[in-house]
């Protein structure tokens, strides 16, 4: 490599930054999970320095699939996250999500090339567990590479009784 005399005093002067004057030397391709210092809610998932999924600044989760994503904008993060702070993040978002004892969901079973198999199951454990890139209910899996297994919507079951005391008032049931 060359550098001229012009350039040296331009960096000298403050003018330019060394990253300026070699940006190949310096590219930076980061991959995993990233953390800004700014906000402890946010981390965002980094593929080659562009952020692809994650938690928001309001504690939102943000994806290609929520409409609003981070693809294709060069990522403004601090640090990479701590394997503590990964597994926090993931186990407050399954909780957030719904991932409970005893919530029917369509699992994940492995993907390929993006897609993914699913199987309805049930939770029969309330343990979350954050393990090579990945989120379990039990043994089920429920995320992996920025997907989220679906929840299946059970109805609720309750007496007249019990939907009365919850509403506060009496209640005709009408067909």
């Amino acid at each position: 490599m060359k550098i001229t005399k012009k350039q040296i005093r331009d960096l000298d002067e403050g003018k330019t930054t060394v990253r300026e004057l070699f940006p190949d030397v310096f590219e930076e391709k980061f991959t995993g999970w990233a953390k800004c210092d700014d906000d402890p809610k946010w981390m965002g998932y980094v593929i080659d320095g562009k952020i692809q999924y994650g938690i928001d600044y309001a504690g939102n989760w943000f994806s290609e699939e929520t409409g609003w994503t981070y693809i294709g904008v060069d990522c403004d993060f601090d640090r990479p996250a701590t394997h503590e702070e990964i597994e926090s993040a993931l186990k407050k978002e399954a909780i957030k999500r719904g991932f409970v004892e005893g919530v029917e969901i369509k699992e994940l079973l492995g993907h390929n090339e993006g897609s993914f198999n699913i199987n309805p199951k049930i939770a029969m454990t309330s343990k979350i567990e954050y393990f090579a890139e990945r989120v379990f209910i039990g043994d089920l899996l429920i995320f992996i590479e920025g997907k989220w297994a679906e929840i299946i919507d059970q109805p609720k079951e309750m007496t007249v009784e019990q939907i009365q005391k919850e509403l506060g008032h009496k209640i005709k049931i009408v067909e």
